[in-house]
């Protein structure tokens, strides 16, 4: 029998657990408060923006109306052909998230402090070819293509990891003039607007209804078509401002929408939050992947993408975050599509002097963009980078 001292110590030892446990919970929910203060403007488009303090949703929404650009917080939407042109080059950047102190613990933290979206090009629709030339024959595509090696150039479709994420592609050709190391580009849609053309556009399925799916197909193979390595599967499904899907139906439509495309360029999962809430982040994941497995004919899937957001001082939890992320998806490698943290400026700087060389060391990490190339994150104005984006284009 306990004696009145010895309960008296395990009751507190039980309540001080809870106490904790409660107020990282809280914490966590703070970003998510805040990130649901910031609202998404849609042109055709939609997007969300959110942050949470050490526990950050990530935002990153748009919305392809009529083959359309997505954009974030102040999206701009790209719809195919002559519209594209016009929403991509007028775009509306998200406002910067407001962060709140962090959090008790340091957790995989939740997604995006803003949010992001875009719209990206796609190939050109196939030619069909007179039955009496004698041509080849080619192979169909295989429905789980070959996992690539891992680590920038060798397989990964994309020529350096350093990439751009970005709703207006004037400013992103602006941001790429300073940054040699930036290869790669995305904008949350399926049309590339007037991005550069030596920059690798790789275009977005951001969620499986309309008006995404509208033009996806035409959009896709014309992107393709003009070079493009890879292809990014849903944003955010599992947040509930963002795609939204539940990992049995993401991997019915990853299967039905994206599949076709395997073997053409290299297929991406569905980008997830860094969340720690049940259902969320690396966990929705681990179903997506056990719902593939399920799926007839699989999911084809090269990589996965993940998005990190919390206070500059968890870093650690950034790379922890991707470890194992990159387990969850079978050792495939991993491309980090959207990250930022959260803080002053100066904390900002030195989280890009520390981070940015870890994860070009990182071998299975294939390509990153920092979110991203908009006034207020990356750039100071339309025509000149902020400290912050200085040092991530020219960090080595």
């Amino acid at each position: 029998m306990l004696t009145s001292k010895a309960l008296t110590a395990a009751v507190l030892t039980v309540l001080t657990g809870q106490a904790v446990a409660a107020n990282s919970h809280r914490h966590l929910h703070r970003a998510e408060i805040a990130k649901r203060a910031m609202h998404t403007d849609w042109v055709t488009v939609h997007q969300t923006v959110y942050v949470t303090a050490g526990h950050v949703p990530q935002p990153t929404a748009v919305a392809e109306a009529d083959a359309p650009q997505q954009v974030p917080q102040e999206a701009v939407s790209q719809a195919p052909q002559a519209e594209d042109k016009a929403v991509a080059e007028n775009p509306v950047v998200p406002e910067a998230p407001v962060v709140s102190q962090a959090p008790a613990v340091a957790p995989v933290v939740a997604p995006a402090p803003t949010t992001t979206l875009a719209t990206l090009v796609k190939p050109a629709p196939i030619v069909e070819i007179s039955a009496s030339i004698d041509l080849p024959s080619v192979p169909e595509p295989s429905k789980e293509p070959e996992t690539p090696s891992g680590g920038s150039g060798s397989g990964s479709g994309v020529s350096g990891k350093r990439g751009i994420a970005y709703n207006d592609p004037n400013m992103a050709n602006t941001f790429a003039q300073s940054c040699e190391s930036c290869s790669w580009a995305y904008s949350w849609g399926s049309t590339a607007g007037s991005l550069d053309k030596n920059i690798q556009y790789i275009p977005m399925l951001w969620g499986d209804s309309s008006p995404h799916t509208d033009h996806w197909d035409q959009n896709c193979r014309s992107a393709l078509d003009a070079g493009s390595p890879a292809i990014l599967s849903f944003n955010e499904p599992d947040h509930a401002e963002q795609a939204n899907i539940s990992p049995a139906q993401a991997a019915a439509s990853h299967a039905k929408l994206i599949n076709p495309y395997a073997g053409q360029a290299l297929i991406g999962s569905p980008g997830v939050t860094n969340s720690g809430d049940p259902g969320q982040g690396l966990e929705w994941l681990q179903s997506f992947m056990d719902a593939c497995k399920a799926q007839d004919g699989g999911c084809a899937i090269d990589f996965c993408a993940i998005h990190w957001y919390s206070e500059a001082q968890y870093a650690d939890t950034l790379f922890e975050h991707i470890e194992k992320a990159h387990e969850i998806c079978d050792n495939k490698p991993i491309w980090l599509t959207e990250f930022a943290p959260l803080g002053s400026d100066a904390d900002k700087e030195d989280f890009m002097k520390t981070v940015i060389p870890k994860l070009d060391a990182i071998e299975y990490l294939d390509a990153y963009s920092y979110f991203m190339v908009s006034e207020g994150n990356l750039m100071s104005t339309a025509s000149s980078l902020s400290s912050v984006g200085s040092l991530y284009a020219s960090v080595a």
